[in-house]
């Protein structure tokens, strides 16, 4: 008991990659209006709760870490059809409530995301699998639709599940 207990004690301690203290998180279904994406409606939240007074920085995401799994759609490496990442679908704002560092580049902005720019930013991880030792800023990788983004970022790898390593993704 004392052997696993100490394993649970260590395993609880790991790095996640991402910081959960004073940070709420609240499901979402925001009403549709007329003919408004769901991209537009959660914008459109995302806008509302940022004037709330107190609020110090909203995002979303469709994949909470420790919460849900993260696998949206299958990422490929440039040219072939092996999977090499996961992508998560995330707005901006994401990275700096969780406090996910952004190690080189940028975050993608509102602007991009209404106007449906084809950005992302993958974790560390992710970016050596697709690129390897290349810089992975300006290059493009497709997703399972066959769509290409072009990475504005990278940010760390984070833990999904405490249990498991750091997993490459890709968010969108």
């Amino acid at each position: 008991a004392s052997i696993a207990g100490r394993a649970f004690i260590s395993l609880v301690r790991q790095p996640l990659g991402f910081d959960p203290g004073n940070v709420l998180t609240v499901g979402v279904s925001p009403p549709m209006r007329g003919g408004a994406s769901v991209q537009d409606a959660y914008l459109r939240v995302i806008e509302a709760v940022s004037r709330v007074r107190g609020v110090e920085t909203v995002g979303a995401t469709a994949s909470l870490p420790r919460i849900r799994e993260n696998a949206e759609a299958p990422v490929y490496a440039p040219g072939t059809r092996d999977i090499v990442a996961s992508q998560v679908l995330a707005l901006p704002g994401y990275f700096r409530v969780a406090r996910i560092p952004v190690v080189a580049g940028r975050s993608y902005t509102i602007d991009e995301v209404r106007a449906g720019a084809p950005v992302a930013v993958v974790s560390q991880r992710a970016a050596q699998a697709l690129f390897d030792t290349q810089d992975p800023l300006g290059k493009s990788f497709l997703d399972d639709g066959g769509k290409a983004f072009t990475v504005v970022g990278v940010v760390a790898d984070i833990r999904q599940r405490v249990e498991r390593e750091s997993e490459a993704l890709v968010y969108t």
